[in-house]
């Protein structure tokens, strides 16, 4: 029997997801107010095997991350409901959802998202520690979709969303850090000839070193590295991050 899933939002995460699942032959309803205004999301999630979400979770003006349209889709559902969270949340959130909740992080990248998507190489399920199964649910259910070899890693919930923020913060780190250096260079160094020299060392990578970015400016931006890294700040301390945040506005004004 094919699976149903409803995907509740819509955006460059959402639709890629959505677009994967309907490729690989499961039936998908999406839910987005603004995308498919006509789709009932009670009716999906009555009617579904499971729902994805990846809805957003913008900052709060404190910098804190806001889940209130997580909390919103999840009000919906009751204990019976198989949930896959993607929405980045924090650990402090994630906490107190209910033991139905799998968070899977998510690590797309706008401009290349598709790609990023078919050849992820690791799957990410945070579950509660009485709820495996509905883990181990998803993970087939994703795996068997795949059509290369990926590793699947089961942890707790606060451990995923951990990695997610982790592994944003330090990529934002590497673009304020090279940013930065791109901005004090000195006299006749060649830039882009240093960076595709050291992207030759395995331990140094070549990604996020482009100096600028795409946009043109100095720092990192898009819709993921700000906000995560203001929000990581907000629920630990972490003095080399804060730092980063306050080198990454001095290169936005100097392009201003």
């Amino acid at each position: 029997m094919t699976e149903r899933i409803a995907v509740f939002g819509c955006g460059f995460v959402g639709g890629t997801v959505a677009d994967f699942l309907l490729a690989s032959g499961i039936n998908v309803v999406r839910i987005d107010p603004k995308l498919y205004p006509n789709n009932d999301p009670l009716e999906a999630i009555l009617d579904s095997d499971g729902i994805v979400i990846c809805v957003p979770t913008p900052s709060r003006p404190s910098g804190n991350c806001d889940d209130r349209i997580v909390r919103q889709v999840l009000s919906m559902c009751d204990y019976r409901t198989k949930i896959l969270l993607k929405s980045t949340v924090t650990p402090n959130n994630v906490q107190h959802y209910d033991t139905n909740v799998v968070y899977n992080p998510e690590f797309l990248r706008e401009r290349t998202a598709v790609k990023d998507f078919n050849e992820q190489p690791v799957q990410i399920f945070g579950h509660h520690e009485h709820n495996k199964e509905d883990a181990e649910w998803w993970a087939n259910l994703f795996s068997k979709c795949h059509t290369h070899d990926i590793q699947t890693v089961f942890t707790n919930r606060r451990t995923a969303s951990m990695i997610k923020y982790t592994h944003n913060s330090f990529l934002a780190t590497k673009v304020a850090w090279f940013h930065q250096l791109y901005a004090n260079l000195p006299p006749e160094v060649d830039y882009d000839t240093m960076i595709s020299t050291l992207g030759l060392f395995e331990r140094i990578g070549n990604s996020h070193m482009q100096a600028p970015n795409h946009d043109g400016n100095l720092g990192y931006g898009g819709a993921c590295f700000p906000k995560d890294v203001k929000a990581l700040t907000k629920i630990l301390d972490h003095s080399i991050l804060s730092y980063v945040e306050e080198v990454n506005t001095q290169l936005g004004e100097k392009d201003e």
